[in-house]
């Protein structure tokens, strides 16, 4: 059960690694290809009947799941991917967010990263707050909070 998780990390680091200005969603759905099978295991997302990438990619506002292209990434867009692999019967899955580096707007990427940190810690305290609270709602009064 450890070995997709180990894959779907691996597939993450290795498009994480990659992204750039210029870089299409589609050539990470590649990376992130190349990186399970090399690692004996099947992207499980095509699985999915009708679905034929790796990845789920989504940039700056778009919303969740998008599908990966021909899309170039831009200095400072926030590119969220999803990713997961299959291997002897059992599913990795996660998700990763990144902030395209851009020298020339030190500032502005700045701003992005510390929203995407916080979105993560928020998540964090979420997961958290499932050892503790009794009630469902208690947990998104953790995330606000936080």
């Amino acid at each position: 059960m450890v070995a997709p998780g180990l894959a779907t990390a691996a597939s993450l680091a290795a498009v994480r690694s990659a992204i750039r200005a210029g870089i299409s969603t589609g050539e990470l759905d590649s990376i992130a290809e190349a990186t399970i099978r090399g690692l004996g295991a099947v992207p499980n997302f095509m699985k999915e009947p009708g679905y034929r990438h790796t990845i789920c990619s989504s940039v700056n506002d778009d919303v969740v799941h998008g599908i990966p292209g021909p899309r170039l990434l831009e200095p400072g867009d926030i590119v969220s991917i999803d990713s997961g692999a299959e291997l002897g019967g059992w599913n990795g899955d996660a998700a990763i967010s990144v902030v395209v580096p851009d020298p020339s707007r030190v500032s502005t990427v700045a701003e992005r990263q510390k929203l995407s940190d916080v979105t993560e810690q928020s998540l964090w305290r979420g997961i958290a707050a499932l050892a503790s609270v009794a009630y469902l709602n208690h947990i998104g009064g953790e995330i606000e909070d936080y």
